[in-house]
């Protein structure tokens, strides 16, 4: 069975604008395979059932298909140095998470930017977020992951802080092409 917070957030997802997502220790879920889906969920809570793994995996695949299906949603993640070095399981399912992380970065209105270890003045190391652009302003969201579940806000004064920190966020990265240079190497040394 899925938790209420997965169908909570594939609905506004569904009919999104535009995506903003800052990650720091995890790919992003639109953009996760599923070898590293199933990494996941197999140990976010140990003792759940085969099944309830395979139902949300399934479900985190079916996600993915807002950014094929929609040709007027854009997607835009900031992703910290650490979360392409976790592996959530063993180098093969890295690597080959980490070449689907490429491979989304050179889609047309998918843009990955990388936060690097070294990058001076950056603090918001504990912080990740999806802010969720509607087709109206009074409709956007944000979904704050947490251990208990996810979190939607929706009240103007939190949806204006956090589109002001994604944009502070996003000033600590790279630019998309520097960015895919440096995942590709991180590809080599994983």
């Amino acid at each position: 069975m899925l938790p209420q917070g997965n169908l909570d957030i594939a609905e506004p997802e569904h009919h999104a604008m535009s995506l903003h997502s800052v990650e720091i220790t995890q790919i992003p879920g639109l953009l996760q395979t599923e070898d590293h889906a199933r990494a996941l969920f197999s140990q976010v809570s140990p003792g759940q059932s085969q099944q309830d793994i395979d139902t949300r995996v399934a479900f985190r695949m079916r996600r993915q298909q807002v950014l094929d299906r929609s040709s007027h949603l854009t997607f835009e993640v900031v992703i910290h140095e650490s979360a392409l070095r976790i592996r959530a399981a063993d180098r093969r399912i890295a690597r080959a998470q980490l070449r689907k992380l490429i491979e989304a970065s050179e889609r047309e209105r998918v843009c990955v930017r990388v936060v690097p270890f070294d990058t001076d003045g950056f603090s918001n190391a504990g912080y990740s977020m999806l802010h969720i652009g509607a087709q109206v302003p009074q409709l956007d969201s944000v979904h704050l992951d947490a251990a208990h579940g996810g979190v939607l806000l929706v009240d103007e004064d939190h949806l204006n802080k956090h589109r002001h920190l994604y944009q502070e966020i996003k000033k600590h990265s790279v630019n998309p092409a520097r960015s895919r240079d440096f995942m590709n190497k991180v590809v080599l040394d994983t």
